[in-house]
């Protein structure tokens, strides 16, 4: 007779123990399921110039040939492969819904986040899967350790959303919200961004958080060396990197903050629903205060078969920076990844087609992504810029990059616009027109207002090339002289 099975904790799923198949070395993942097998995907090495730009987006992406999209930066597009990918994976799952969830979906959870932990360089056992980085930002800040009297300290430029987690988060525990400036228009160079921060660091700071990139202008900061000075401080930091994946160069271990967020559906191109959380385990444990070190607490891993439930190990969860998931459910305080990998039935298949964006950049390497958009954007932004004394038969309506091209993101910039005729100062008002303007011209192309002056946030990616320039020129030519009153 078979053994009852005892539903123990998380190991109510019969599919395993997601904290053994992270850490069990000799782990089998399963098989790339047979509906995956067709889909298009690039051969390695074979990216040349020939199929980026307009090839790239017919053969690789949902993009409209109507529109003119020079606003990757937005919400990203996700490949087509990994769109197919992902309505494969609903209908598998409503095959048998149960089957799917009790039994195969945690397995495949686990091989896409050790698939992508490899991507980022970062140990499988510090790295979760979220639906997006508000959520990961959200489980940071809520969990982080604040006292009374406590700062956390961030940039004028934070992306607003963040600043409003900070700030309720500082309100609950009697902690400091502390916001310092950063004039752009002054910026020279990445160490005049460290050398303001330095000075602007507040005496009691026990967190910084800085963007990546910043959405709003574009501004590509020097984490690595901020890291560095914060931590030399006694400071935690947390890095909004909902722009870094695919736009930069990422090294999560060689970066070393403690916590970073991001998004994989802007610049890594997958469906949107899925984004990542990093904690840096083996910092946190080696800064934990003396005082707080008997803390941690030791767990059993618990693993279900069809027959029964078994304890198959321990693990130590660490306690004081311990980050926890902001929905409690099955897996809350049995593990990083168990808090993480399932907060109740939804839709899980962009975090499952997240495996075709990997082979993906894999094949079609994002160092040379980032080069052609990089070349790309450059291009394009001179081009806006031109002077109708070099020879074009007439002038670009723009003045050049706001940023030095050191302080750039590499795939996405602010570009100059004419002042106001009448010398007034640019309002939220006059962006929204001209912004209106060119969607109604089939151009989607954002525009921003930063001190007084208005600028085009432009986006280059693989699917762009300068002909979106082009139009985006000859819009601007059509609309801005309409608005010119305003």
């Amino acid at each position: 007779m078979a053994a009852k099975k005892e539903k123990a904790g998380f190991g109510s799923f019969n599919s395993g123990n997601v904290e053994q198949m992270l850490r069990d070395p000799n782990w089998q993942p399963p098989p790339r399921p047979a509906f995956l097998q067709a889909l298009n995907l690039p051969q390695e090495g074979c990216v040349s110039d020939s199929n980026l730009g307009r090839a790239a987006k017919t053969e690789h992406f949902l993009l409209s040939e109507a529109w003119t999209f020079v606003n990757h930066g937005a919400f990203g597009s996700p490949l087509a492969a990994a769109f197919a990918a992902a309505e494969k994976w609903r209908r598998h799952a409503e095959l048998q819904p149960l089957e799917f969830i009790d039994r195969q979906l945690f397995p495949y959870l686990v091989k896409v986040t050790k698939e992508l932990a490899r991507f980022v360089s970062c140990e499988a056992t510090d790295l979760v899967l979220v639906p997006n980085a508000t959520t990961g930002l959200n489980a940071v800040l809520r969990s982080v350790p604040l006292k009374p009297g406590d700062s956390v300290f961030f940039l004028d430029c934070t992306y607003n959303s963040v600043k409003k987690m900070i700030t309720q988060r500082c309100e609950e525990v009697s902690a400091h919200a502390v916001e310092a400036p950063l004039r752009l228009s002054t910026l020279t160079s990445p160490q005049d961004i460290v050398d303001a921060v330095v000075a602007a660091l507040p005496d009691n700071c026990f967190l910084a958080v800085f963007d990546h990139v910043t959405s709003n202008s574009a501004l590509l900061l020097p984490i690595a060396d901020l890291i560095r000075e914060c931590q030399s401080r006694g400071i935690l930091v947390l890095i909004d990197g909902a722009h870094g994946l695919g736009a930069c160069e990422l090294d999560l271990s060689a970066l070393g903050a403690e916590y970073y967020v991001g998004n994989c559906h802007k610049w890594f191109c997958a469906p949107r629903g899925v984004g990542f959380l990093f904690v840096n385990h083996a910092r946190l444990a080696e800064i934990t205060p003396p005082d707080q070190a008997s803390q941690a607490q030791t767990v059993a891993v618990t693993s279900c078969s069809e027959v029964a439930c078994e304890r198959v190990g321990t693990i130590t969860l660490l306690q004081w920076g311990a980050v926890h998931a902001p929905l409690i459910s099955h897996g809350h305080l049995q593990g990083f990844a168990s808090e993480f990998v399932w907060d109740g039935a939804r839709d899980y298949s962009p975090v499952l087609a997240l495996e075709i964006c990997i082979l993906f950049w894999r094949a079609f390497p994002l160092p040379r992504a980032r080069e052609y958009a990089a070349r790309t954007l450059r291009e394009g932004i001179a081009f806006l810029s031109r002077s109708a004394e070099a020879g074009a038969e007439r002038a670009g309506v723009c003045s050049g990059a706001f940023l030095p091209s050191s302080l750039q993101c590499p795939t996405m910039a602010l570009v100059g616009l004419p002042a106001r005729p009448d010398g007034v100062a640019a309002r939220a008002e006059d962006a929204s027109a001209l912004q209106d303007a060119l969607y109604k011209a089939g151009v989607e192309c954002p525009v921003k207002v930063l001190e007084g002056r208005l600028y085009l946030r432009v986006s280059a990616w693989i699917h762009n090339d300068p002909q979106d320039f082009v139009e985006l020129d000859t819009a601007l030519h059509a609309v801005l002289p309409a608005l010119s009153g305003a």
